[in-house]
């Protein structure tokens, strides 16, 4: 996988196809078509989808603030802190995020520091590789996906699991 930055404005996904399975590639055609139906200040912002050769490509927006993760550890090297007020913008940004994805009935799976990315000082959710749409009301997924370290108890205990993991 590569990132690409195309004049600042635009990053560029290529995944490789040729190395990946028929379910890893549908995997990529589903995080391209959950991206492109996305549209709010809070979720990265999904501009095209193509295959290249042996590359899946997806074009997004551009976070030149990096993800929060290399925020925080950039803080944390400096020994600054964030004010209040700031981590309070962020959660809610957050959060309004995430209720929209929810409405949707779209799964993250994956929600951390390093799959939430900052554009002039906004938070921006991304990387919906391990996203999931659920299709009824009542539908749970079931699949073990994500990383280990935030994955909600239920997911880790291979039992069905909806939106309320993404909040754990």
């Amino acid at each position: 996988m590569y990132l690409k930055c195309f004049g600042c404005r635009k990053v560029l996904k290529e995944i490789s196809v040729g190395e990946l399975n028929p379910n890893e590639t549908v995997q990529a055609n589903l995080e391209a078509q959950l991206l492109s139906k996305l549209d709010h200040p809070a979720i990265v912002k999904f501009h095209a989808s193509f295959v290249e050769q042996d590359n899946f490509c997806i074009i997004t927006e551009y976070c030149e603030g990096r993800d929060l993760d290399y925020k925080i550890q950039e803080y944390k090297g400096s020994g600054k802190i964030f004010s209040e007020n700031q981590i309070r913008e962020w959660f809610i940004q957050l959060l309004l995020g995430v209720d929209y994805m929810h409405e949707r009935r779209i799964l993250h799976r994956d929600l951390k520091s390093k799959n939430i990315f900052l554009k002039n000082n906004l938070l921006k959710i991304g990387d919906f590789g391990v996203s999931r749409l659920l299709m009824g009301s009542c539908d749970l997924a079931t699949t073990l996906t994500g990383t280990p370290h935030y994955m909600s108890p239920e997911a880790l205990k291979h039992q069905g699991y909806d939106t309320k993991s993404d909040i754990w």
